[in-house]
């Protein structure tokens, strides 16, 4: 690249010197920025770096400078900070949903966005990830659907007892207006439109086989809202807690819920929560520390649903 072209790329250069060397906490002198600079093979002097942070500036970068011995330059705000850029990192690590290959290559673009110069980027395992990605091609396919207010077409299969896949309805297609793109325990799902049954349906993103976008506009938005409506619905709750759930119970309901009242060896809170299975699951947990004393037909489907688990259980003994 010519000399000529290096200078015309010179904001570039500063800018990415800017970003991924200096913060609040460390700031460079012009004699630095110049040393770097050069090693771009672009040469300018003091004054025209002074109009060069100017035009930054302008542009929308927070350039600042403070004075010790010497004048450092540095940018304050920015999109996201080391710290941001550390979690971003340790939540796709420590993702199960992820491909261990696909996690590498995302925690990198991460990485390189974020300035992180000197600080080890975490090292993902290698392993064979066809069918992980898989998934991750079907996700890009939802989200341009999306993008593009489209409807897809696909094929579905469900597992056997022998771990066999085996297509569902026969192979038929299935054309379903995407809309929503939810991330489960179990996995990522699909909640759609499915123009063969007029209903809003839910289906797992790694058992979908043959995905193709179809020129036609997204239809069932009205239904759609309406099933997450019914799905956020909250309800007003009263559960009475033995002392030491304390901790528990506010980290899942949030510090602001309401107490009802405080006794000797329990207290009783009201709470606004989705009653599901995840909720239940999780009353499941406190084994029996934490009780639902309102409404009662809460009550009563966590009560059938340990008596069902107990009749299974008492089955299986019986063989």
């Amino acid at each position: 690249m010519s000399r000529r072209s290096n200078q015309k790329l010179k904001l570039f250069y500063l800018s990415k010197i800017l970003l991924n060397m200096t913060d609040e906490r460390h700031g460079m002198t012009l004699t630095q920025i110049l040393e770097e600079l050069s090693k771009y093979g672009i040469e300018t002097g003091r004054k025209s770096l002074y109009d060069d942070m100017e035009a930054l500036r302008v542009y929308g970068y927070d350039v600042r400078s403070k004075r010790d011995r010497f004048v450092r330059y540095y940018i304050k705000d920015r999109e996201f900070n080391r710290a941001d850029i550390k979690l971003l990192c340790d939540l796709v690590d420590s993702c199960k949903l992820v491909g261990e290959g696909y996690k590498r290559e995302l925690i990198k673009k991460i990485w390189q966005t974020g300035y992180m110069s000197g600080i080890e980027m975490p090292k993902a395992v290698v392993r064979d990830t066809g069918e992980e990605d898989a998934v991750y091609k079907n996700m890009e396919l939802i989200c341009q659907a999306m993008a593009n207010d489209k409807v897809l077409s696909f094929k579905y299969f469900q597992w056997n007892s022998y771990k066999q896949r085996k297509l569902k309805n026969e192979g038929k297609v299935f054309t379903v207006s995407p809309w929503k793109l939810a991330c489960q325990k179990e996995g990522y799902l699909l909640i759609g439109f499915d123009h063969n049954n007029n209903s809003i349906t839910e289906f797992s993103v790694d058992r979908m086989l043959f995905i193709s976008a179809v020129n036609k506009k997204r239809d069932g938005e009205g239904a759609f809202i309406e099933f997450e409506a019914r799905e956020s619905e909250q309800v007003n709750l009263r559960l009475d807690c033995d002392n030491d759930t304390a901790t528990e119970v506010f980290g899942r309901f949030g510090i602001d819920v309401t107490i009802l009242s405080n006794r000797e060896n329990s207290f009783e809170v009201s709470v606004k929560a989705e009653v599901n299975s995840d909720f239940y699951a999780w009353l499941f947990t406190k084994t029996g520390r934490v009780r639902v004393v309102a409404p009662e037909w809460v009550a009563e489907g966590y009560a059938e649903m340990l008596s069902n688990a107990a009749r299974i259980g008492a089955k299986d003994e019986a063989k």
